[in-house]
């Protein structure tokens, strides 16, 4: 949800400059540095999550020409030789060299594989201490977005940095244009056929025929050669299946190790389609995986294709019924991983649920309205009781229950939070005027208002100066936490909840504000209008009454940034998907227990020991996902017994 003084911060834009804002670069040299690291860190789990931590094959790749245009290979394509069979750490050197480069393969080849030991040499690499390899997929990109117009790169691309590594905008527009990533395109296999020609054309007139602007393009090799568009780059490599000598040498090498080896060697001597199936990394680490899970043999798995496809179908289907006995299980993944491909994303956050993705949307907007209601008014209605005059405990019910209409108007908004705020006087120093104009404007619009409200009642004068000081103080409070705010660059998700709590205190200026102006409030009575404020001190006399003040005050404080942040909508809309059997009420546990069955990426830091909670998600393979994204209506179809 929207924070409330964003109508503000926008009113507030003409005291802007047109020019960015000035970024720290302390603060920009430290988030750096700590981003940097975490890259470094990530990468290596990613890596080992991707095998998931067997048969580290030494892949290889050629040069190649293989679906670019003739012309374009002759006029900007320069001679590429590759050194060393290892081309996990010879594409450094190439990139270096030819700057831009093509990496083509078949599926589960290893593609992403390669870009993320790339990624690690890069920022392992003291002289290139200043460059960030970023691996971004391009699966997202679309030729128009949802409005009609058509897509803009830069947006794009800054749009994707910004999500896939969970980065405030500030710093990632200070990395694109302090030219500080090195983008990693994954993926454009991926991209929608009829959108293929205009990603390639817009790519390549953002970065232009700048050598110093660094790029990588991946593709698998059948989708990249039917594209009407070549990639704009200046060298084309192609990654190598393995071979059976490769395969030959890994297993025996781990065969002393790990028996299940020794069992698949004798397999693909004996299996000509399962030999040539694993010459692919993914399905070869497929199959290690299942011949050591219960030290089987050829017999105990019941293959029956005769094609190296239906082979290889045949192990992933093997490979989720052995991970994911429950059918309930693979009902809730083949849900989550057919709404990431329909909104193109490939990595889930609990902020990447919403509303629409509920069958029954009304059932969300009233469980919300009787949420909220429900809460105000047992409160209201308490509070009532306690109070002991007649008929009010019944009264304020049934103003709660009113308020509870709060739940259904949130509920048309989106789940969402915003990036971690910090304070300086640095910024509001240099932004005072922000803050006079806040001043200002809220006082003049709260006067106005103030008086005619007042005025209707007995004498407009009072509520003149009640508006006045009351939109002049809260225009004060909105135009210091506006003008001296300064977004965090990075956020470092190692909580599932982190965004929601981000969110949760980024609110809580509401709290001292709504203090503040209640006690100039009652300063401004006094001086103003002294025979109201004395009835309010005869009433105030009451125990009673006063607990019943002091109780809705608290209780209004405290709720109002609760239901300013995504927490209620966000509850409500696991209950409801829960209660629609699409996806399971404590989903964190869910998702990293299928982490723990090697579905997902296994990217939580271990700290004394202890694997932290999962903050988000990706599959191991874009074959997994696609596997349970295309999964019939029936989650058991295929899968064996």
């Amino acid at each position: 949800m929207a924070n409330p003084p964003s109508f503000l911060h926008r009113l507030l834009n003409w005291n802007k400059k047109s020019a960015p804002e000035t970024v720290d670069a302390e603060q920009y040299a430290e988030a750096f540095g700590q981003f940097k690291n975490l890259l470094l860190e990530q990468y290596q789990i990613r890596i080992q999550a991707k095998t998931a931590k067997r048969l580290p094959i030494n892949l290889t790749a050629k040069p190649t020409h293989f679906g670019t245009s003739p012309e374009r290979a002759a006029l900007y394509f320069d001679d590429l030789t590759i050194e060393s069979e290892d081309i996990a750490t010879e594409i450094d050197k190439i990139l270096n060299t030819h700057q831009r480069l093509l990496l083509i393969g078949d599926p589960g080849a290893g593609k992403t594989t390669i870009l993320l030991f790339a990624a690690i040499n890069i920022l392992m690499d003291e002289r290139r201490e200043q460059k960030l390899p970023l691996i971004l997929n391009l699966t997202t990109w679309r030729k128009r977005e949802i409005n009609g117009q058509e897509t803009n790169f830069a947006k794009w691309y800054a749009e994707s940095i910004i999500h896939t590594y969970r980065l405030s905008r500030d710093f990632v527009y200070t990395l694109i244009k302090r030219n500080a990533v090195v983008p990693f395109f994954d993926g454009f296999d991926e991209v929608a056929e009829e959108s293929r020609e205009d990603c390639f054309q817009k790519m390549g007139a953002y970065f232009g025929d700048q050598r110093n602007r660094q790029l990588i393009v991946s593709s698998r090799k059948i989708e990249y050669a039917a594209a009407k568009a070549d990639a704009p780059v200046y060298a084309e490599i192609e990654v190598q299946p393995l071979s059976l000598e490769q395969i030959r040498k890994a297993l025996k090498g781990n065969a002393q190790t790990q028996a299940g080896d020794r069992a698949l060697l004798d397999a693909i001597d004996r299996d000509e389609w399962l030999g040539k199936a694993v010459e692919t990394p993914f399905y070869l680490n497929t199959a290690s995986f299942l011949f050591g899970k219960r030290q089987r043999t050829l017999a105990d798995l019941p293959f029956k294709a005769e094609s190296i496809e239906g082979r290889q179908e045949e192990l992933v289907e093997m490979f989720v019924a052995e991970q994911m006995p429950e059918e309930r299980d693979r009902t809730y993944l083949a849900f989550l991983a057919g709404k990431m491909e329909e909104e193109n994303f490939l990595v889930f956050e609990l902020l990447s649920m919403q509303p629409k993705w509920c069958g029954r949307i009304l059932w969300y907007r009233l469980l919300l309205t009787m949420v909220v209601g429900i809460a105000f008014g047992f409160a209201l209605g308490l509070y009532g009781s306690l109070s002991g005059f007649e008929g009010l405990g019944g009264e304020l019910s049934r103003w709660g229950l009113f308020l509870g209409f709060l739940g259904f108007f949130i509920s048309w908004q989106s789940v969402s939070s915003e990036d971690i705020h910090t304070w300086s006087w640095i910024k509001l120093r240099s932004r005072w005027k922000v803050v006079l104009f806040s001043v200002l404007l809220l006082g003049l619009l709260g006067g106005i208002a103030g008086g005619l409200i007042d005025g209707l009642n007995s004498s407009w004068s009072v509520g003149l100066v009640i508006g006045l000081v009351g939109g002049a103080v809260l225009g004060l409070v909105l135009g210091l936490q506006i003008a001296g705010t300064i977004v965090n660059f990075w956020l470092h998700l190692h909580n599932p909840y982190q965004r929601f709590w981000a969110s949760l205190r980024n609110n809580a200026w509401i709290i001292p504000t709504m203090i503040l102006m209640m006690t100039i409030a009652f300063l401004i009575l006094y001086i103003l209008r002294e025979s109201l404020y004395k009835e309010i001190l005869l009433m105030m006399q009451d125990s009673h009454f006063v607990l019943l003040i002091v109780s809705l005050v608290v209780s209004m404080l405290l709720l109002t940034p609760i239901i300013l942040s995504p927490f209620l909508n966000h509850f409500a809309l696991r209950l409801v998907l829960y209660f629609e059997n699409k996806l399971p009420l404590r989903l964190v546990t869910f998702l990293d227990r299928m982490t723990d069955q090697h579905i997902f990426e296994d990217n939580r830091r271990t700290i004394k020991g202890k694997k932290q909670r999962g903050a988000i998600w990706r599959f191991r393979h874009k074959i997994l996902q696609d596997y349970f994204a295309k999964m019939p209506d029936d989650p058991s179809y295929g899968l064996e017994s």
